[in-house]
């Protein structure tokens, strides 16, 4: 049996960080690829509060390419997101 993740720092660091990066991907990021109808106001007043503290030039005046670049994020980010949180729960 391994060790527990509280003992061990840097992977407690990084396994917070992929936990909240998760939902954040889902919430705010990916609703380029939603239906407009889908989503719901408070993440629509979520991503405009980012967009309005934040000034990110990706959101405010997406480029050509920002719809493939958030499907790649949903096919290859999320999934080894996921991995990775697997990885450092189990200490593998």
């Amino acid at each position: 049996m391994g060790t527990s993740l509280l003992t061990r720092k840097r992977d407690l660091a990084y396994f917070v960080y992929f936990a909240i990066h998760i939902p954040v991907m889902f919430l705010v990021d990916l609703q380029a690829l939603y239906p407009p109808s889908l989503v719901p106001a408070p993440l629509t007043s979520l991503k405009a509060f980012y967009m309005q503290t934040y000034k990110d030039l990706f959101f405010v005046a997406p480029p050509p390419f920002f719809k493939l670049f958030m499907g790649l994020e949903l096919v290859y980010h999320v999934p080894v997101s996921l991995w990775a949180l697997k990885g450092l729960w189990s200490s593998a």
